[in-house]
């Protein structure tokens, strides 16, 4: 008996402890830019293209797809929590996403084509 009030105070307390880490997320607070996690950067003649998460330890991150020039301006491609890889050949930047769902997915003022590959091939 007294195991039993001792395995349920302590899954008490677990539950206690997670819950209080949300209380004190606000839901619209921007990205911090500095908690990068860069899974692949792929440099080409014109600037270099990251894929990245965001280092958040109460909530998700998307993957972000994200081009930056040569003068150093940056550009969001997309967003999504599906990608799984992307790849450039010559002027066509592929996304590999398990399943097409973007958040968001700008294409204007690149150079590159963005193709989307839904095949579902999963590299990491």
């Amino acid at each position: 008996m007294e195991i039993n009030k001792i395995v349920f105070f302590l899954f008490c307390m677990a539950i206690v402890a997670n819950m209080g880490c949300y209380f004190f997320v606000d839901p619209k607070e921007e990205y911090d830019y500095d908690k990068r996690i860069i899974l692949k950067t792929i440099k080409t003649n014109r600037g270099k293209v990251d894929w990245y998460h965001y280092s958040l330890f109460t909530s998700y991150s998307p993957g972000f797809i994200e081009f930056t020039d040569s003068s150093n301006k940056k550009y969001l491609i997309g967003k999504s929590t599906y990608i799984s890889d992307f790849e450039i050949n010559s002027d066509t930047l592929t996304v590999v996403v398990w399943k097409h769902n973007f958040f968001s997915l700008d294409t204007s003022n690149l150079y590159l084509f963005v193709k989307i590959d839904t095949t579902g091939r999963q590299k990491y």
